[in-house]
């Protein structure tokens, strides 16, 4: 009877050392990996250079669209405005350092609006 019991307890032990092989290779493959959802892949983000203009309402109403349409779409949106005299400057020694801004404005939007108009006038 004796040797039934060391039997049944040796096969117990077995069966524990087989749980703790297999817990400690789990716990081994949990903190080597990480089995947490894979990170959101960060907005693209737009880099914006503008002239700064003496009309304020300009400025506000472009950035105002930028950031409506940023929104929508999913994109950080970065819009530096730039001094007049600065921009030029700026603009050059970005380029030259291989790190220019994805979008520059440069101008008037209200001069697109009348070469708009006079090309439609035009056809």
């Amino acid at each position: 009877m004796r040797w039934c019991c060391i039997r049944g307890l040796s096969r117990v032990i077995l069966a524990v050392i087989i749980i703790a092989i297999i817990a400690i290779g789990v716990g081994s493959y949990l903190a080597f990996t990480n089995l947490t959802a894979p990170p959101k892949p960060e907005k693209p983000k737009l880099v914006i250079w503008g002239r700064a203009t003496f009309v304020p309402p300009q400025m506000y109403w472009i950035e105002q669209k930028v950031r409506k349409w940023a929104a929508e779409n999913g994109v950080d949106v970065e819009i530096t405005w730039i001094p007049v005299a600065e921009i030029g400057k700026k603009l050059i020694a970005a380029v030259e350092a291989g790190s220019p801004p994805d979008i520059v404005i440069n101008g008037h939007p209200v001069m697109v609006i009348q070469w708009l108009y006079l090309l439609r006038r035009a056809s």
